[in-house]
């Protein structure tokens, strides 16, 4: 489960005892590469821009395994460079993920109603005129 920290970061709590950050709880019991695990945090917290340091931090993971992540998630769509950490507040380059509606591709903005439907995000508006318009 993730939940968001004071600091603005999003962590894996885990439910289960003796499974340590970068694992991921579940039957098999699979790893998870370090690109996901900052994925998975990024998204879980979306317009949080966070400096590799407090990624490191909150995945537990190393600074060189999160520099090679961020570079990874920098090349994909959604991921972006800020230029302040929102987590330790210092100015220094730092990785954020906006959230855009998959009808009009316009950011949503943490204010804006939306609405997950399947792995998708629409802002209500754009996903009521998608459902008018399958009628």
């Amino acid at each position: 489960m993730w939940v968001l920290t004071c600091a603005g970061l999003a962590r894996f709590a885990f439910e289960r005892p003796g499974i340590g950050p970068g694992r991921f709880a579940s039957r098999r019991r699979r790893h998870i590469t370090p690109t996901e695990s900052v994925r998975k945090l990024l998204v879980s917290a979306p317009g949080i821009a966070a400096c590799d340091s407090c990624l490191a931090r909150g995945c537990a993971i190393s600074l060189e395994e999160i520099r090679a992540a961020t570079t990874v998630l920098l090349q994909t769509a959604g991921f972006r460079r800020h230029d302040r950490c929102w987590s330790c507040g210092r100015h220094v380059d730092a990785v954020m993920y906006r959230a855009t509606c998959v009808h009009c591709t316009l950011p949503i903005e943490t204010n804006d109603d939306a609405v997950g439907f399947g792995t998708n995000l629409f802002h209500a508006a754009c996903l009521t005129v998608l459902r008018r318009r399958s009628l």
